[in-house]
């Protein structure tokens, strides 16, 4: 037989394994937002690091970067994924990747656009990339201008 200080126990011990169920909970769905940021993070700069390595294979014989352009880049599956319609990648984050042949044709230049903050910060500091324009790849608050562009080292 049970008295009714048992009952009142049992309530107690119920409502604090939910309260620690609840943390838990939390605990488990931020680890996981911070689990996707870093893997689109990684996706994007390992796509950025083999859109340079394949621009660099495509013109290896002759450094002509006149065809580091969207239209033959495209043609020539650089990436695994189709492009958009628009002749550009799109990232993870909603912006895109575009690739353009820089000054005299004798190098090429890579453009993320529609970066947030948290992300610009991020691939500057990971990168060792040559960062271009201006003002050199700040990375401010509003996600639609953030913009980088950048030139592969060593060309």
């Amino acid at each position: 037989m049970q008295t009714q200080n048992e009952s009142g126990r049992t309530m107690i011990e119920t409502m604090a394994v939910l309260v620690v169920l609840t943390v838990m909970m939390l605990g488990v769905i931020s680890g996981l937002g911070f689990m996707f940021t870093s893997w689109r993070l990684y996706t994007i700069h390992a796509e950025v690091e083999e859109i340079a390595q394949g621009v660099l294979d495509l013109t290896s014989w002759d450094r002509d970067f006149a065809k580091a352009n969207m239209g033959v880049i495209c043609a020539n599956d650089i990436l695994p994924r189709a492009c958009k319609k628009t002749g550009a990648w799109d990232h993870p984050w909603g912006g895109e990747i575009r690739v353009f042949p820089a000054g005299d044709n004798s190098s090429f230049e890579i453009q993320l656009t529609q970066l947030p903050r948290d992300v610009c910060i991020e691939l500057k500091r990971r990168s060792d990339w040559r960062f271009v324009g201006a003002p050199n790849g700040a990375c401010g608050t509003n996600q639609a201008n953030n913009t980088l562009t950048f030139a592969p080292v060593g060309i």
